[in-house]
């Protein structure tokens, strides 16, 4: 069964058997995993291990056309590692090693990984009026659970003080700048935290650095 990892921060989908054309329900079930990776990977960057794959026929390696060109649409890339005799044989008859770069083992496409920095939020929201205090707190209550469901996502919390009920901390820790620019894309953000909290909120951002 072909599962999805994710190492040093690059997600790395492992390939662990035959893919002929005679088997298109497995096929499809793997152009939908890929495409899925694709499309949500953070940051755009997928390995696909293929050293526990024997053979492939030409639609599998048309899944991986389609999954690099969303890739590339993202400004990401494809890499491929652990490519036996004959499935070199098959990449290099299609001209495709020329356009993906093929490493002969995880270990060695990881150790060329580019370390992306993690990206630390931390908000300070004050309620403007006191009657708004416990709708704020329900609404980030429900951004922090959909929050922590987003790829990239590291740490999301939301605090209320003791000594001012009005005020929330929100502490965001994120895989990289790019995952918590996507965040500003989903649900939690377009549908709960712009358009219903922070109308009601005073908010003070504070991109910050992890000392320890």
């Amino acid at each position: 069964m072909t599962r999805v990892e994710t190492h040093e921060g690059l997600t790395v989908v492992i390939v662990d058997q035959v893919y002929d054309e005679l088997d298109q329900a497995s096929l499809e079930r793997f152009r939908d995993l890929l495409l899925r990776v694709a499309q949500e990977a953070q940051p755009a960057e997928v390995l696909v291990d293929l050293s526990q794959l024997s053979f492939f026929g030409s639609t599998f390696l048309a899944v991986l056309i389609e999954a690099w060109k969303r890739l590339q649409k993202r400004g990401g890339r494809l890499a491929l590692c652990g490519a036996s005799t004959v499935v070199q044989e098959i990449l290099q008859a299609a001209r495709l090693h020329t356009v993906w770069k093929v490493y002969p083992t995880q270990a060695e496409a990881l150790a060329e990984v580019p370390k992306l920095p993690h990206y630390y939020l931390n908000v300070w929201l004050t309620v403007q009026q006191p009657d708004d205090v416990a709708e704020i707190r329900a609404l980030l209550a429900e951004c922090a659970r959909l929050s922590r469901t987003e790829p990239g996502c590291l740490r999301f919390e939301v605090y209320q003080s003791q000594a001012d009920p009005s005020r929330f901390l929100l502490v965001e820790h994120w895989q990289s700048k790019q995952a918590w620019e996507t965040h500003r894309t989903a649900d939690a953000f377009t549908r709960i935290y712009q358009p219903k909290v922070l109308p009601k909120v005073q908010r003070e951002p504070h991109p910050s650095e992890l000392l320890l």
